[in-house]
C-alpha cells in the first residue's frame, strides 16, 4: 500500500501532544486507547511524493503538475498501565508520521520518560527521481525515540529520535556517489507548554542533522512550530503553524547547486467528542498547507491536505 506520502497529512498532526498531555495525567489503570479509520485526501506538486499519479515528469527545471488522490487510513494504540509503568504499541497520530511505534513510559514524582522503538515499513521513495519514468522502492526506516516530559515538574519537554534509512534500490546513488540515501537522521526537539486554564500554546524548537552515505543528500536544519490547543466541553481545537529551513552539505551534481530549502505549514483540525451523544466514540477533521520553497526549482511543491476520521476510546 502506497501512503502518498500520508505523513504530509500526519506531520501536523503532531500539535495533539499537547492534548495527550491532559490525557497523561488521567491515565487509567489497566488496558486503554483507540481505534480510528478515515479518509485522507491531498493535491500536491511535490515531485519526490511517491504516487501513481506523478510517477512521469517532463524536465528537471520544474516541479511535477498538481496531481491528488484520497485514501483510506487505519489508526490505533493499545496502552497497558500498571503502578508507574504504562505500555503501549500502535500508531500513535501524535508522532506525526504514520510509524509503528513500541515503547514504555516510566512516570516519576513530577516527570515521565518514554523509550520507544519505532519502525515505518511501508515507507516509499522513487529509485532515482531525476530521470523521466519513474519506479519506487521501499525505503527501510527504523529508530529510537526518547523522550522526556515535565522535565523537573516543569512545562518543559524534549526529545530525541535516531531513525536509520536504508533504501531497498537506490539507483540515483549508483549514478552518483553524492546522492547516496542510506544513512542515520539525528533529531532534537525542545517544547514549552504554556497552560491556561483548558488552552494551551506551546513553541517547540527542533534542530535536525540528516547525515547520509552522499554528503549532497545530507543536510542540517531547524524548525520553529507554534501550536495552539483549546480544550473544549465537546470537542479539542488544535491550530498550528511550523517553519523550517535545511541547508544541505555540498552540491547536487545534477543542478551544479548546494540545496536550500524553506518550508512553512499551516494546519487546524477539530477533534468532536462523543458526538450525538454516543460515549466514547469521536469524529475528527483537519485542514492544512504546506509549502516548500528551495533555491532548486525541481524541489519547490505546494500540498493541500484534508480528512476525517471516526473512532471508537476505549
Amino acid at each position: 500500500m502506497r501512503f502518498l506520502k500520508l505523513a504530509t497529512f500526519l506531520m501536523l498532526v503532531s500539535a495533539a501532544i499537547p492534548v495527550t498531555a491532559f490525557a497523561a495525567q488521567h491515565e487509567k489503570e489497566g488496558f486503554s486507547g483507540y481505534l480510528d479509520a478515515g479518509i485522507f485526501a491531498l493535491s500536491s506538486t511535490d515531485t519526490l511524493m511517491v504516487s501513481g499519479n506523478n510517477e512521469e515528469i517532463d524536465s528537471l527545471d520544474d516541479n511535477s503538475d498538481s496531481f491528488g488522490k484520497a485514501i483510506a487510513a487505519f489508526m490505533f494504540e493499545v496502552k497497558y498501565k500498571k503502578n508507574s509503568l504504562t505500555y503501549h504499541i500502535g500508531t500513535p497520530i501524535q508522532t506525526g508520521k504514520p510509524e509503528f511505534e513500541l515503547g514504555i513510559t516510566k512516570a516519576f514524582a513530577a516527570s515521565s520518560v518514554d523509550v520507544s522503538l519505532v519502525l515505518d515499513p511501508m515507507a516509499k521513495v522513487w529509485k532515482d527521481p531525476y530521470v523521466a519514468d519513474r519506479d519506487d522502492t521501499d525505503s527501510h526506516r527504523s529508530g529510537l525515540k526518547i523522550t522526556w516530559s515535565e522535565i523537573g515538574g516543569s512545562p518543559h519537554y524534549a526529545y530525541l529520535k535516531i531513525t536509520s534509512h536504508d533504501i531497498e534500490d537506490d539507483e540515483t546513488g549508483k549514478r552518483f556517489d553524492s546522492l547516496e540515501r542510506d544513512g542515520v537522521t539525528n533529531e532534537l526537539g525542545v517544547g514549552y507548554k504554556f497552560r491556561l486554564q483548558r488552552r494551551v500554546f506551546t513553541p517547540v524548537v527542533i534542530l535536525r542533522h540528516d547525515h547520509r552515505e552522499g554528503d549532497a543528500e545530507s543536510s542540517k536544519g531547524a524548525d520553529l512550530k507554534l501550536i495552539y490547543t483549546k480544550i473544549g466541553k465537546n470537542g479539542v481545537l488544535i491550530s498550528a503553524a511550523q517553519l523550517g529551513y535545511d541547508k544541505y552539505d555540498e552540491k547536487n551534481p545534477i543542478f551544479g547547486k548546494t540545496r536550500q530549502d524553506t518550508k512553512f505549514t499551516a494546519f487546524a483540525s477539530y477533534k468532536w467528542l462523543s458526538p450525538f451523544g454516543w460515549e466514547n466514540k469521536h469524529f475528527a477533521f483537519a485542514l492544512g498547507v504546506t509549502d516548500r520553497f528551495s533555491n532548486i526549482d525541481f524541489y519547490d511543491a505546494m500540498t493541500y491536505f484534508g480528512g476525517a476520521t471516526f473512532g471508537i476510546d476505549f
